[in-house]
Order: C-alpha cells, then sequence, then structure tokens
C-alpha cells in the first residue's frame, strides 16, 4: 500500500504528474480510508494545476479525519489558486488551530493574509516564524513566500 503512494511521490518530483495520480488510486483501491492515500491524492491533483479535484479531494480527507493539517494547507492553496480567498483563509485558521506552531500552517495564513492584502497579518505571522526561528530551524523559504505576497523584495 505505501509502495503505490511512495512510488506516486517519486513521480511527482520527476514531474510524471498524471502518472503520480494513477498510482495514487492504485493505493485508494487498497485502502481507500487511509488518510495519507487520500491526502497524496489531493496534492497529486494541486501539483497537476487541477485546483476544483484537489479541493474536492483534500475535503474527502477531512471527512476522514478533521484534524489532518495536510488537507487544510493544501486545500488552501488549491483556494488561493482559484482566487477563493475567503475559503482559503478559513482553511489556514483551521491548520493554524490544529497546530499553532508549524511553520507551513503559519506560512500558508500569512501568505494568504498578505494576497488578500491584509498586510498587518502577514508581518504578524512574520514576526512569529522569526520567534520560532529562535529555538528551531525555520527555513528562508517559509517567509520568502509571505514576503513574495507582500510583493515586498527587499527584506
Amino acid at each position: 500500500m505505501d509502495a503505490h503512494r511512495l512510488h506516486a511521490e517519486v513521480l511527482w518530483q520527476t514531474g510524471r504528474l498524471y502518472e503520480a495520480i494513477a498510482e495514487t488510486k492504485l493505493s485508494l483501491e487498497l485502502d481507500p480510508l487511509s488518510l495519507d492515500n487520500n491526502d497524496t491524492l489531493g496534492v497529486g491533483f494541486f501539483l497537476a494545476r487541477q485546483y476544483d479535484q484537489a479541493i474536492e479531494q483534500e475535503g474527502k480527507v477531512l471527512e476522514l479525519g478533521r484534524t489532518f493539517f495536510d488537507a487544510h494547507y493544501f486545500r488552501g492553496v488549491a483556494y488561493l489558486k482559484r482566487s477563493m480567498y475567503t475559503e482559503a483563509m478559513a482553511e489556514f485558521e483551521k491548520g493554524v488551530a490544529i497546530s499553532p506552531l508549524n511553520t507551513e500552517a503559519l506560512t500558508g495564513l500569512g501568505y494568504s493574509s498578505a494576497v488578500t492584502g491584509r498586510r498587518a497579518e502577514a508581518h504578524k505571522v512574520l514576526d512569529e516564524l522569526n520567534g520560532l526561528s529562535k529555538h528551531e530551524y525555520v527555513s528562508p523559504v517559509w517567509m520568502a513566500k509571505i514576503y513574495a505576497g507582500l510583493k515586498e523584495k527587499d527584506i
């Protein structure tokens, strides 16, 4: 079961997205209730720019497990790609509520705040990430995403 999912992840990394989706569907035939397999399919749809399918699939993940953080994150970014900002913010807020110190959750919230014009909220998230970075590694990529959303090039 994990072999199909892991193979799908390798296929993503080589740009073979439609093959990855097919491989993930095989893993779901073997274990249709697996949160990881269902989420992997949602991520595959997202990477293939099939945002409506990603939103729907991540919704299925959340029906199986409401606190599965990754589903909120990828559903949020798919909503952003569809310019559905209210829905995106709601997903990111749920993700932060589940995992308040998770850098990916905070980044999603910060980026969506930035692109929706909530600059002060985006800067607040940057402050939180900077604070976390004093105690643990925080990838500069996460902060760069928020600055990109703010369209701030000089950081």
